[in-house]
């Protein structure tokens, strides 16, 4: 995550999209359609849907930092999160 020296020292709230395995949107988690696997998720069932989070990071985090956190998706399982923080100029 990388924030600037200001935005560490101030805190800050960052966008952050990350990759989410779900159910597949098309066939319901079935992997296929009527007799053929399902070209969206090729058979497999779930797919990767990007989800956009807002992360606040407190005043005084340090370059290396590492917060992590649970991401639990309507109708999918829970995806946990790492994020490191990088201190830029």
């Amino acid at each position: 995550l990388p924030i600037s020296r200001r935005e560490a020292t101030a805190g800050t709230i960052v966008p952050l999209e990350v990759p989410v395995r779900c159910t597949c949107t098309r066939c319901g988690g079935r992997g296929e359609s009527w007799a053929e696997s399902c070209v969206r998720c090729d058979g497999r069932g779930t797919e990767l849907l990007r989800h956009l989070l807002q992360v606040t990071v407190p005043a005084g985090v340090a370059d290396g930092d590492c917060f992590s956190f649970t991401v639990t998706p309507r109708h999918s399982p829970s995806t946990r999160i790492e994020v490191f923080v990088a201190l830029t100029d």
